[in-house]
């Protein structure tokens, strides 16, 4: 293999060893000199890398054992000797001398990195006094492995009481992760990360398998505490499971840089996007409004709030998706369910968004995205016995409610999403009937086209831009979360470029849902 397209990708991934680096000691100036001899040593090696393929392998190992060496050179002096006859008493390390006590605290620290079997066993024999035997029946493993644990452990225990260990930043200082899903059973495994450590657990494993040990130290983190995180998430098939009691995370993670990246080399695109639809629109509008669907009244504001969303959602999700997944499904299926991680929280973008649609027996449909800047959300309009009520409404149909339909009116009442003009019910939103709702396509098909257009030639860049920053044993599902990226990119930078423009606002209050309508099957006029 040609050395030059190994430097190539050695330049390319300078950011992600550094802040290798950066995470394994105690300061700026270290890691500049540590990720500089990675780099040195990568150089001095690429003539080994036979398969471009096996690069992040490949640069992980050569990162792991010039790290280590690094670690050799800052052992400390220490006399330390840890036999088999060692027991300390809990109850009176407080009486012993300085040194000792230094000792004992240095073993409680090692303990507490220590996982599994490992640790139960090191802290039965050490600090409840058990016997091999007693450990080996209360942990249900033979003898001999109580005894491999307990070897394998003090040697692990005197290398790190030997070892200058410092807490990594994430520690005090954590990073932010949310999780995202595309499928019909929603974001399920969204309360997991409503906590800080899964999602610093998921990216510390991102890039290369880690052992609990390692998190335990780069997070500040005891082992046993991380035991039951880390079983959630493999549980939901988060984390993989590797060699050598290793974990790594096992879904696509934008990260923080790549999305940098990525925003510096598309805005430009998005903000010409923006642009060039509110033209159209305001164009249309005339045109659009003579439809005469229920609701053609709406301000001008609302009225580029709803004909913006829905050309991004039907060009994004209905066209482009939809295509995609069929394409990359063997048999034509595109239901199936996607997971991927972002290094930031929902919402630090203001249009951070959710995509929403509820479909009755009859196929009546209520669709809509929430904006994250927006209060007045759809989500909750989706949902059967709700979305039921709203479709009643929307028909004119609503003399005949259950008890829960009616606590359901009544909230919708209470929140302005259903006005009640002396028991004349009706919705916040467009109502369209099919022949209307096809019309309205047919008007809006130009703008549409357009974006399924542009979204095709900045989609290359997204995928290419991906695999520079996803490990390799992910490549697989590049393609699929590449678009799903793509879609939403696409739908928050032009509604961001669009809100910047002051091509739209934010009413206060926001009285009108700004991005939701209704599409009623079986009605060929509203009244």
């Amino acid at each position: 293999m040609e050395n030059s397209a190994v430097y190539e990708k050695i330049k390319e991934s300078i950011d992600i060893i550094f802040s290798f680096a950066l995470k394994r000691v105690s300061n700026r100036y270290e890691a500049e000199d540590l990720s500089q001899e990675i780099i040195m040593n990568l150089y001095k090696s690429a003539h080994g890398l036979k398969d471009l393929n096996k690069f992040h392998g490949w640069m992980w190992a050569i990162s792991r054992n010039v790290f280590k060496a690094y670690l050799r050179k800052n052992i400390r002096n220490n006399n330390l000797e840890l036999s088999e006859k060692v027991y300390f008493n809990l109850e009176y390390t407080s009486y012993v001398n300085p040194m000792e006590q230094e000792q004992i605290q240095l073993l409680y620290r090692e303990l507490s990195i220590l996982s599994g079997f490992y640790r139960e066993t090191m802290n039965l024999y050490y600090i409840k006094g058990k016997s091999c035997d007693e450990i080996a029946e209360r942990l249900n493993i033979s003898v001999n492995m109580v005894k491999q644990y307990l070897f394998k452990s003090r040697k692990k225990i005197k290398e790190g009481m030997n070892m200058i260990r410092e807490n990594g930043e994430r520690s005090f200082n954590p990073r932010k992760f949310s999780i995202y899903a595309w499928g019909a059973s929603g974001n399920y495994c969204n309360e997991i990360f409503k906590k800080k450590l899964p999602g610093n657990i998921m990216l510390e494993a991102y890039y290369e398998p880690v052992l609990i040990e390692d998190l335990s130290i780069e997070l500040g983190v005891a082992s046993v505490y991380l035991e039951d995180e880390i079983r959630v998430l493999k549980n939901y098939n988060l984390l993989r499971e590797m060699r050598n009691s290793k974990v790594q995370s096992n879904i696509i993670i934008f990260t923080k840089e790549f999305e940098e990246e990525l925003h510096n080399k598309t805005n430009k695109i998005y903000s010409n996007v923006a642009c060039n639809l509110m033209d159209f629109l305001n164009e249309k509008e005339d045109e659009i409004r003579g439809i005469k669907f229920k609701g053609n009244d709406m301000s001008k504001n609302t009225f580029m709030w709803q004909m913006a969303t829905f050309c991004l959602e039907e060009a994004m999700i209905t066209r482009f998706l939809e295509e995609v997944m069929k394409s990359m499904s063997a048999d034509g299926d595109s239901s199936q369910e996607y997971m991927w991680g972002l290094e930031r929280k929902y919402g630090d973008n203001n249009f951070d968004l959710g995509i929403f649609k509820y479909n009755d027996r009859m196929n009546n449909l209520i669709r809509g995205i929430d904006y994250y800047i927006v209060d007045r959300k759809v989500q909750g309009l989706c949902k059967k016995v709700v979305g039921e009520v709203v479709i009643g409404i929307a028909q004119g149909d609503y003399g005949n409610l259950s008890i829960h339909e009616e606590d359901e009116l009544m909230n919708l009442i209470q929140s302005g999403y259903v006005k009640n003009d002396f028991g004349d019910m009706s919705l916040n939103m467009p109502i369209f009937t099919k022949e209307q709702f096809e019309e309205l396509k047919n008007i809006l098909d130009p703008a549409i086209e357009k974006i399924l257009m542009e979204c095709k030639e900045i989609g290359p860049v997204t995928e290419k831009l991906l695999k520079n920053y996803a490990p390799s044993f992910v490549r697989d599902q590049i393609p699929v979360i590449a678009s799903l990226k793509q879609v939403e990119a696409f739908i928050v930078n032009t509604m961001n470029n669009m809100y910047l423009q002051r091509g739209i606002e934010i009413p206060k209050p926001c009285n009108e849902l700004l991005s939701a309508f209704i599409v009623l099957a079986d009605q060929k006029e509203l009244k």
